[in-house]
This record gives C-alpha cells, sequence and structure tokens, in this order.
C-alpha cells in the first residue's frame, strides 16, 4: 500500500524495481598482486554489467555469478572475516573478496567487493554510489548552495505617504476634459512606482 497524493488515501501498489545502473568494471590487478594473489592478465579486461544502486548498503556485495563475468577463479578470492547481516537479519556467507575498478560515465572508484553464496549480481554501496557521483556528498541532507552570487536579492517598494487630496482640479469638468482629469488624477494621486498601471485597474 503507498499513498496517493491525487486521490488522497493507500492504495494498493506493486513495488517499484531495484534502481539499476549500466557499470563497467573489471579485476583490480595491481592491487591482488600487492596482497599477494596472482591474477591471470586476461581477467583484466572491461565488462560490461547491470549494478543495483543500493544507498542502504554499507559495503559492496556480489554474487558467485559476478566471479564468472571477472574470469577470476573463487579459489583465488581474497580471505576476509568481514560478516555481512542482510535486510533478513541472516548471514549473506561471505565467501571472500574481490578488489574491482568500476567506471561510470566520467567516474571511476576502486572498490573492495565481498562475495556471498546467497546472492545474485552486484550491489553498490552509499560511499561507491558517491565516488561516482550519483549521489552527492551530503545525502541524504539537502545539499542546495546557497551563495550571495546565486541568490537574487528581491526588494519591495516601500510603502508611501498618502497625497494630499486636491481642492481644485485644474480642468473643466466637462465631458471633453474627462481623460484629462484621470490622467491627471493618476499622475497625482498614484506612487511612483505603480505609474505602469493600467488606467482601467483603477474603479
Amino acid at each position: 500500500m503507498e499513498w496517493n497524493k491525487t486521490m488522497k488515501l493507500f492504495l494498493p501498489t506493486r513495488p517499484k524495481p531495484l534502481p539499476e545502473i549500466k557499470i563497467n568494471i573489471k579485476l583490480d590487478r595491481n592491487s591482488h598482486n600487492n596482497l599477494g594473489y596472482q591474477t591471470p592478465l586476461y581477467s583484466s579486461t572491461w565488462q560490461h554489467i547491470t549494478a543495483i544502486a543500493d544507498t542502504g548498503c554499507q559495503t559492496c556485495t556480489g554474487g558467485v555469478d559476478l566471479m564468472e563475468t571477472l574470469k577470476y577463479p573463487r579459489s583465488s578470492l581474497i580471505k576476509t572475516r568481514h560478516k555481512i547481516i542482510g535486510i533478513t537479519d541472516t548471514s549473506l556467507d561471505i565467501q571472500g573478496a574481490v578488489m574491482v575498478e568500476i567506471k561510470y560515465n566520467n567516474q571511476t572508484t576502486k572498490q573492495m567487493v565481498h562475495i556471498s553464496s546467497k546472492t545474485t549480481g552486484l550491489y553498490l554501496s552509499e560511499s561507491t554510489l558517491r565516488e561516482l557521483k550519483l549521489i552527492n556528498e551530503n545525502f541524504p541532507h539537502n545539499t542546495i548552495n546557497r551563495t550571495a552570487s546565486s541568490t537574487q536579492k528581491i526588494t519591495c517598494p516601500q510603502r508611501q505617504a498618502i497625497p494630499v487630496r486636491p481642492r481644485v482640479i485644474p480642468f473643466s469638468p466637462i465631458k471633453e476634459n474627462i481623460t484629462k482629469i484621470k490622467q491627471w488624477f493618476l499622475d497625482h494621486l498614484q506612487p511612483a512606482h505603480l505609474t505602469h498601471v493600467p488606467i482601467n485597474h483603477y474603479k
């Protein structure tokens, strides 16, 4: 059930699909080699995959199928004691980790992905999404920059004193002088900042 603003009541609604993005990913061979894990050359080519952009994910997590995509043997996973508890409060059974390089548009980041036997695909963490510029640095708080150069100062006209009521008019009160009398009346009574207002607005 979700709240419908138009009808102003809760209505049965299908869950929206998980937010997916297209990324390029490859094994970070240098990081693996620095840790003493030898990697084959063919595992360093870019692969185009679909990943889940999960702002509620604290670490990048992938399924064992990701290893096939990266062409990297599961037996060579980096050993880790890291444990991840899923939203159902159950362990994701982490098999190990893999260092990867991720590219989205013109942004690139290097991340450690923990491989789970209980999930599939790749879930990108909040910090990863931030480095890829998919969310801003202050997410989820308001990040509108209000600077003096970008803020337009709005001024309102100040109230002026009421003009003194004239005792006489400069034209004879005849039909031929109606237009002149109207214009004289407006020029005498209306504030300067309202001189552009059409005569027919005053009734």
